[in-house]
């Protein structure tokens, strides 16, 4: 009789836990992650071992930014289960978050040696290579992940910011052609293509991707920035202050936009609204160099020459090119 009911208790025990790992699924479905963490936890208190439940719980950190809790579940979850691929892939995701990358490549590792047909896997650690400037590793990732999945855009889109990195614009715009044919709505991918298109010097056509962005998302101030960097080549200045407007207007901490604003009104000779511009830009990045440069010719264009000075020395100190500017500072001289 102590045995059977031995036995009954434990199986209340263990029908405990996964009534509460259960209701923890169903708080985390609906967007209870609080609930959802505190369900999850419960189980473990009944059952430590419960290895989905300390998985699910580490998600639900991870979704609530509590990033460090997160990493101590998902170690834990490989602790239980060496094995379990996701596990490794949502640990890596945790890394990148935080930017260490060389960590998430290394959990990135895991996973594909336990999953090599994982696509996502491939995806992700390509992305963390190009945070990292190794594109060529990138490209060599997301290969593999077109080969294992040659439906999903987002690998294209990679791989075409991966050769725009590395300046194979062509290729670049054939992966982009691929990635919009496959997601049409996909604003990012019609602003990368028009980045490899000014890297062609196709500057008409890369309006054309921008205006695209734009009407699919009306709020991208990137898309805005980088098209009035268009129209400044293409001598449209107010055009491109337009834009550069509407950029600040959804971003007011975009310290580019106020750059390019700036270039834009010193070449309409309107140095004092190019100066407000750059004392903008500045106070936004103090280690923005080129608003320095912009700002020391500027200022010598409104004879301010002991200011644009400093200005020169400072950008310089931030890795601005010495030669070039100082041969822009000779012309202003003569």
């Amino acid at each position: 009789d102590n045995m059977l009911a031995s036995v009954y208790l434990e199986k209340l025990r263990v029908s405990g836990s996964e009534q509460r790992y259960i209701s923890g699924l169903d708080f985390h479905r609906n967007g209870d992650l609080i609930a959802a963490v505190d369900q999850y936890s419960q189980a473990l208190d009944i059952d430590p071992q419960m290895a989905l439940a300390v998985f699910n719980r580490g998600q639900a950190y991870a979704e609530l930014g509590k990033t460090q809790l997160a990493i101590q579940d998902f170690d834990l979850v490989i602790g239980l289960n060496p094995y379990f691929a996701i596990a490794y892939y949502e640990l890596a995701k945790v890394y990148a978050e935080l930017g260490d990358y060389r960590k998430a490549i290394a959990d990135y590792d895991q996973v594909i040696s336990l999953n090599p047909k994982y696509s996502l896997a491939y995806l992700s650690r390509g992305v963390a290579f190009g945070s990292l400037g190794l594109h060529q590793q990138a490209i060599q990732d997301l290969d593999e992940a077109i080969t294992l999945d040659p439906e999903y855009g987002p690998a294209y889109y990679n791989r075409g910011h991966a050769y725009i990195k590395l300046g194979q614009f062509n290729d670049a715009i054939r992966d982009l052609d691929e990635a919009i044919h496959l997601n049409p709505d996909d604003a990012l991918a019609h602003q990368n293509r028009a980045s490899a298109n000014i890297g062609l010097g196709d500057l008409q056509q890369a309006v054309l991707d921008l205006d695209e962005a734009i009407r699919l998302d009306p709020t991208y101030a990137r898309a805005y920035n980088n098209r009035a960097s268009v129209f400044i080549n293409l001598g449209e200045f107010r055009r491109a202050i337009d834009d550069l407007n509407e950029a600040i207007r959804l971003d007011p901490s975009y310290a580019r936009a106020y750059n390019n604003r700036a270039s834009a009104y010193m070449s309409l000779s309107n140095y004092l609204r190019a100066l407000q511009d750059l004392d903008q830009a500045i106070n936004l990045d103090a280690g923005y160099a080129t608003a320095y440069a912009n700002r020391a010719i500027a200022l010598y264009r409104l004879d301010m020459e002991s200011r644009a000075q400093v200005d020169i020395n400072r950008a310089i100190e931030l890795g601005f090119d010495r030669s070039d500017l100082q041969k822009e500072v000779e012309r202003l001289r003569n």
